[in-house]
């Protein structure tokens, strides 16, 4: 079997139809490859969010929420290109 990881850069406070779409498409894909998703596992200064006032709100992005009721394989981990 086949994996594709995904890693979202969604904005943190938003749940959108594309973000659906991205987890349709990995419970359609479930049966031929193992999607994993790449999310952070904690929100920090570098995340962004639609509202700032967000920040102090969430736990963890919306879009993991979602994933999760999803069943969706998730990987977290805090990583970054600085």
């Amino acid at each position: 079997m086949k994996t594709i990881l995904f890693t979202p850069g969604f904005c943190y406070d938003t749940f959108s139809n594309i973000e659906k779409r991205y987890i349709h498409l990995a419970e359609e894909l479930a049966n031929e490859y193992k999607v994993l998703w790449l999310v952070p596992k904690t929100i920090n200064s570098l995340c962004r969010f639609k509202n700032d006032e967000n920040k102090l709100k969430l736990k963890e992005p919306l879009y993991v929420t979602e994933a999760k009721k999803s069943n969706i394989n998730l990987i977290s981990a805090d990583l970054s290109k600085y």
